[in-house]
């Protein structure tokens, strides 16, 4: 034991590694480091001394009746500690040359299967076998998994204020208490086996301190350890995780060596540990499957004490070791044959879930960011065989999905409750904000690497619990309006109003971005080749897990079809033609649906993905009321100057396509009440599907005209903006969307916010500048921009304006010539000429016969509250998170019978705000129609 110890203190000092971590090439010796890696690896010196370290930590925790102490001149709890220093830093020092820096490339690849790095040098490249093969040997990966351990059970001892003596049983307390608590296994062994916490900190440190009490060290000395121990953790795994691996190098021409691997190392991750490096030279495919197979042998030690550890009290230590081990923990999972992966990935979830809510403050947050990003690339990751299985399924025969399209990962992140954990974490961000008046920076980040970046929000709507769903909605709702108001506190320094002026303009473009994927997946045109009715497919998510694996799923489906409708075999050519045809025609709707800035660092597959796992009649729904609940928290941008430099122009294009969905949705309704008003039958099921279309066209319309015409509103002030910047393309989006309203709206919702100016000569050529109501456009303008169409429906609807009009008075058709909503008339001009043109023009543009039809606003709270017994409260700008006080609280409007409120003083803000004019009556159509339609026997 002396001499490993004495062994171990010169170490360090031969291994040609001058600083940690090495950022430039002079920071090591290669020559003296290759040297030594040859060294290790054939004397097995560091799994050895693992080994003495870990069988000497065994003795010292017997309890003290067990051994006779005896006066000696050898301190065991120096040598410990020493031995225990030096361990970690010759593995740290052995890996830092390999990890590289700014300056040196390094050898290491975040993927195991990818070429090495350009700029490597082949000398250090041919090192990493042999480092890996250290690494892995069976004395080091228990001694980090047990240094894991027993530091993680100090901290919980330095928290609790109690000593632990041997044997890890508390002092005055009962046996085996700390992290594993009254667990009967620790790693393999009983809880008598935990190194008692003082042996796990720098003893001569804390002596040159002065005196320290018995028992448990202080909270700093156990997160100082902890930090090391996660460090030397992620070092461990930061090599045997990353590539590139032996046969990928021998492919490219680097050859392995440096030594023999260390006897027992049968839990390396390295190809050539798993299968021999001579075995799988063959190819990528072999390299492939040797890969694989290593690292799902691998999980087990890297992943046991990463789930022990981040289960603990972790909240407030070492929060950027934690953050980097738990980012290699999901690098290794994303690794995995899918075989092994659930197991792994459900407890992973449950760290994560147990982890976030320990997340309040802000700057903790971006301390992990590194987790967030590897966390949320894993909910929609994909294993081997999973996409291709998809697409067959999504572009098969049949008129329905004939199963849902979840992967293993988004499955796993079901059953372990992300949604829950997300939206508790998101709560708890956002209350920490605002007790300590700062800028919700946290709730921000957390959003855009767990729901922005992941493309997780649509398939969550499909699949997970609806109250679940809503909670996170109205969380994410709560925060637009907790942020905004922040921004509007009077008083504070400059430095302080910028920072709370940004956060809620990021505030704004996350829940903007939101809404792109969510209306852009439920509620456009599906991708050509995505078949399915979604109101067919109700139980396609019925089923907890199966159909979430590959090759099962791919089989189930048998055959595919062809463009033609000619069966093919599923690995017949015709078969794969499809499936690549389905997912070109997905990138080619994300790219025209979806901005920039809302697809940005998002792969493309994962937007496959989001399409393919989402058609289900839960996720329209759940589309729909995240529309109504979140647009309008946007209505701080009718204040903003949308033509200054610093508002995105992303920003413009994503209002304007979520109010195109929006009036996409009403133009469907219109189109559809004409053509059943041609019907001859009159029978009491036609009636009710009559009176339901017309009540979905009055609940949307409410939507696009809320706050004095928001719509239109909108659309003047995109164009005003376009036309200040030249931005060509902003204009053709706002005349896009006012193309749709002009043809779904009322006339005189048109007549009042619009008029169509008839002035000849120079002024009929002028371009809209006032980013206010009415919206003022020139006819000569209109043509100039290839509206004519256009023109002519605004002539017919009555808001032509002639050249030298008094008062803006209009010429033709008048507001209440097109009759009223109850009347059954107002879609009529769909049939005349001008109309039909224009209908002929919008729906080639948006594929109007493909949009999805959806729930109406209205209708959605009516079906969550019969169908869910979710009730939320009806008042825009509530701030109540807990949906229980809704129901409990007993507060509805008597006219409506469908508006429910949290408390009297919503209630009542909501009666001033306007709900008894139109609002009220429209819940009430909508209620007595869903009645008919859904309790009735009636169906669409």
């Amino acid at each position: 034991m002396v001499i490993v110890g004495a062994l171990l203190q010169t170490i360090p000092e031969c291994m040609g590694v001058y600083q940690v971590p090495c950022r430039v090439s002079t920071d090591f010796n290669l020559a003296l480091y290759r040297e030594f890696v040859k060294a290790v690896a054939e004397s097995h010196v560091l799994d050895h001394a693992c080994r003495v370290t870990l069988r000497l930590l065994g003795v010292v925790a017997t309890p003290a009746p067990a051994r006779e102490r005896r006066h000696s001149s050898l301190n065991v709890t120096d040598l410990m500690d020493y031995m225990r220093i030096d361990i970690n830093t010759v593995i740290c020092k052995l890996e830092a040359p390999l990890a590289g820096g700014e300056q040196s490339p390094g050898a290491l690849h975040p993927r195991p299967l990818a070429a090495p790095r350009s700029g490597t040098d082949p000398a250090l490249l041919a090192l990493l076998p042999a480092v890996r093969g250290v690494l892995s040997g069976t004395g080091v990966q228990v001694w980090v998994a047990k240094q894991l351990l027993d530091v993680a059970n100090a901290v919980a001892a330095a928290e609790e204020g109690v000593g632990v003596g041997v044997g890890g049983s508390a002092e005055g307390g009962e046996p085996g208490r700390g992290v594993a608590g009254a667990a009967c296994n620790y790693l393999g062994m009983p809880p008598a086996a935990r190194a008692p916490p003082h042996l796990l900190w720098n003893a001569k440190a804390a002596r040159s301190r002065g005196p320290q009490p018995a028992g448990a060290p202080g909270m700093a000395a156990a997160t100082k350890a902890l930090a090391i121990a996660l460090d030397t953790a992620g070092t461990v795994w930061q090599v045997t995780v990353s590539g590139p691996i032996a046969p990928v190098m021998a492919t490219r021409g680097v050859q392995a060596g440096g030594g023999a691997a260390p006897r027992g190392a049968g839990g390396g991750t390295d190809g050539s540990a798993a299968g021999g490096s001579g075995s799988a030279v063959g190819g990528a495919a072999a390299a492939s499957s040797a890969a694989r197979g290593g690292l799902a042998k691998g999980a087990p030690p890297a992943g046991g004490p990463a789930v022990t550890l981040l289960a603990a009290r972790s909240d407030a230590h070492a929060l950027t070791e934690m953050a980097r081990a738990m980012a290699l923990l999901c690098r290794l999972v994303a690794e995995l044959a899918p075989q092994r992966a659930p197991a792994i990935l459900s407890k992973l979830w449950r760290i994560a879930g147990t982890w976030l809510v320990r997340l309040p403050e802000p700057k903790v947050v971006e301390r992990v960011v590194l987790m967030l990003r590897s966390l949320g690339s894993l909910l929609l990751h994909e294993y081997p065989g999973e996409s291709e299985a998809a697409l067959r399924r999504a572009s098969g025969g049949g008129s329905a999905l004939p199963a849902d399209c979840r992967t293993v990962a988004f499955t796993a992140a079901l059953q372990a409750g992300v949604v829950k954990s997300l939206a508790g974490a998101l709560r708890c961000l956002l209350k920490g904000a605002e007790d300590d008046d700062v800028p919700a920076n946290g709730f921000l980040v957390l959003l855009e690497c767990l729901l922005r970046r992941s493309c997780a929000l649509p398939p969550m709507m499909a699949h997970a619990d609806p109250a679940g769903v809503v909670r996170l909605l109205e969380t994410i709702r709560v925060a637009a309006e907790t942020i905004k108001e922040q921004s509007k506190v009077l008083g504070r320094t400059p430095q302080a109003t910028g920072e709370f002026a940004c956060a809620k303009r990021n505030m704004d473009i996350a829940a903007l971005q939101l809404l792109e994927h969510t209306t852009a997946v439920c509620m456009r045109a599906r991708p050509e080749g995505l078949r399915g009715d979604s109101g067919s497919s109700s139980s396609s998510s019925s089923s907890s897990g199966e159909g979430t694996d590959g090759s099962s799923s791919s089989s189930s489906s048998g055959h595919t079809r062809t463009g033609g409708g000619v069966a093919a075999g599923p690995t017949a050519a015709p078969g794969a033609a499809t499936t690549g045809a389905l997912a070109a025609a997905i990138d080619s709707t994300a790219a025209a649906l979806l901005t920039k800035s809302s697809r940005e660092t998002v792969p493309k597959q994962r937007l496959r993905l989001m399409w393919l796992m989402t058609h289900h009649p839960q996720a329209n729904a759940m589309a729909v009321m995240a529309l109504s609940r979140l647009l309008p928290t946007l209505s701080c941008l009718r204040q903003a100057d949308l033509s200054e430099p610093a508002t995105s122009k992303d920003v413009l294009l994503g209002l304007m396509r979520v109010f195109t969905a929006v009036a996409l949705q009403l133009l469907r309704g219109e189109v559809s009440r004409a053509l059943e008003s041609t019907c001859a039958a009159h029978t009491s099921a036609h009636r009710q599907v009559a009176a339901m279309r017309e009540a979905r066209a009055e609940s949307w319309r409410l939507l696009l005209t809320a706050e004095e015409g928001v719509a239109l509103t909108r659309v003047a002030a995109v164009l005003a903006a376009a036309t200040k910047r030249q931005w060509p393309e902003g204009v053709a989006a706002a005349l896009d969307l006012l193309e749709v309203l002009a043809l779904a709206l009322p006339a005189e919702d048109l007549a009042e916010s619009l008029q169509l100016l008839g002035a000849d000569g120079s002024v009929a050529q002028q371009a809209p500048s006032s980013p206010a109501l009415p919206l003022r456009l020139c006819e000569g303008w209109l043509r100039q921009q290839g509206r004519t169409e256009l023109v002519a429906v605004l002539e017919e609807r009555g808001c032509h304006v002639p050249p030298g009009a008094a008062g803006g008075s209009r010429s033709g058709g008048s507001a209440g010539s097109t009759g009223s909503v109850g009347t059954g008339r107002r879609h009529e001009w769909l049939s005349t000429a001008a109309g039909a043109e224009l209908l002929r023009v919008v729906a080639g543009k948006h594929q109007l016969a493909s949009v999805q039809e959806v729930p109406a606003p209205a209708e959605v709270v009516w079906s969550m509250r019969a169908s869910w017994g979710i009730t939320i409260c009806a008042r825009p700008g509530c701030l109540q998170l807990d949906l229980d006080a809704v129901r409990s609280s007993h507060c509805k409007c008597l006219g409506c019978a469908t508006a429910a409120y949290c408390s009297a003083e919503c209630q009542q803000q909501h009666l001033l705000a306007g709900h008894c004019k139109a609002e009220c009556a429209c819940m009430r159509q909508v209620r007595e129609a869903c009645e008919g339609v859904y309790i009735g026997g009636g169906h669409l």
